[in-house]
């Protein structure tokens, strides 16, 4: 069995992952990404607590995601398309996921917001564009794992970040071996930026 975080970014998959973790689950990550990740500009830090994600050459891998059977894992919303030139395949070994959702304005404003921190040039798409874009990967996603996974949960960020037990004593029913309560303790409404009022 692989147990597999996903979502598209700026969902809450990281924070996912360290609730997860925190929970009791043997997880595989890489963390060596760029130091301007974690470097604090005008008050912000994209993610303080890690990304927990693979290595884009584990991503890659013909065996992948089937290699890290028995762990958890995050994988990013680009391979269950093939968007990229690889994955989208059929996985051929039992696997549980967790889909993580938050509303598709607030995605685009975090991303706006990162992608300015790491310096990278601004988006000729417009807003609602990238909103729309965003709906359509959603529901390709969404109705692929319902589909494949053993289970499908669909967790919102903010009910995640706002009434955590009650997410993580429905992911022990649904089989992740969890303690409910130790991974409630991570979620920190203070990281809950750019909501829609």
């Amino acid at each position: 069995m692989i147990y597999i975080v996903t979502g598209l970014g700026r969902c809450g998959t990281s924070m996912m992952m360290n609730c997860l973790i925190a929970g009791g689950m043997d997880a595989e990550y890489d963390e060596c990404v760029p130091h301007i990740y974690y470097e604090k500009k005008d008050g912000y830090i994209p993610n303080p607590h890690g990304y927990r994600q693979l290595d884009a050459k584990d991503v890659k891998r013909p065996d992948f995601p089937e290699c890290f059977d028995g762990k958890l894992i995050k994988v990013p919303c680009y391979w269950w398309t093939g968007s990229r030139g690889y994955g989208g395949r059929e996985i051929k070994v039992p696997y549980k996921t967790i889909f993580m959702r938050r509303n598709f304005m607030e995605q685009v404003l975090s991303r706006k917001r990162f992608n300015e921190h790491l310096g990278k040039p601004k988006r000729i798409k417009s807003d609602i564009a990238l909103v729309n874009k965003r709906k359509l990967m959603t529901l390709e996603i969404s109705s692929r794992l319902k589909r494949e996974a053993e289970t499908y949960d669909e967790v919102w960020y903010p009910t995640a970040v706002f009434n955590p037990l009650p997410v993580f004593e429905m992911l022990q029913d649904h089989g992740w071996p969890i303690n409910p309560e130790k991974s409630a303790l991570v979620p920190d409404s203070k990281r809950y930026r750019f909501r829609e009022k």
